[in-house]
């Protein structure tokens, strides 16, 4: 990442090279910020706002498509973990704890037991994280030319400052 942007949302760069991550950044507008953190093998966006699990999937689901089941990662508000293994075969298992797009799930409190949701997707993971007074949401990317945070982001804050942001994170992510 580089400093010498004239970026309207960038507030905060720092290059430092450290054992937890190679580089972070902060964008921010009144009252909505993203921490973005680069590491060798993925970069890490994470911000907080008051979001509902179901409208992450909702806004998830038309740009990631669930062709096969996305295998969630839930871990449960009584703080029992709940994890599948890689190696599994998350196309055929049946299990209640794994999202399928087919079956109906009106009327029913579906994520309500969970404090902490993953889907994995493709080239990114996104994680919704309700352990804290207001929501977490993290997203994943796994490949460089990963674009989930700039896809997402906007919609699941429904606000021209998340445009705004987003827009300053494409401009810098293509700058470096």
């Amino acid at each position: 990442m580089s400093a010498e942007q004239e970026l309207d949302c960038l507030a905060y760069v720092d290059e430092a090279e450290s054992n937890r991550y190679d580089s972070r950044a902060v964008f921010s507008e009144v009252g909505l910020g993203v921490e973005v953190e680069e590491y060798d093998s993925f970069t890490l966006y994470k911000w907080e706002g008051d979001i509902d699990f179901e409208t992450v999937l909702e806004t998830v689901q038309p740009h990631f498509p669930f062709v096969e089941n996305p295998a969630l990662e839930m871990i449960n508000a009584k703080d029992e973990a709940l994890r599948y293994s890689s190696e599994r075969d998350h196309e055929t298992m049946d299990n209640e704890l794994v999202y399928d797009p087919v079956r109906e799930w009106r009327g029913e409190d579906r994520w309500g037991d969970y404090e902490l949701i993953q889907i994995n997707l493709n080239r990114a993971k996104v994680v919704w994280d309700d352990k804290q007074a207001s929501n977490r949401l993290r997203i994943y990317e796994i490949e460089d030319k990963s674009d989930a945070f700039e896809q997402l982001f906007p919609e699941i804050m429904d606000s021209s400052k998340a445009e705004r942001i987003a827009d300053d994170v494409k401009a810098f992510k293509t700058q470096n």
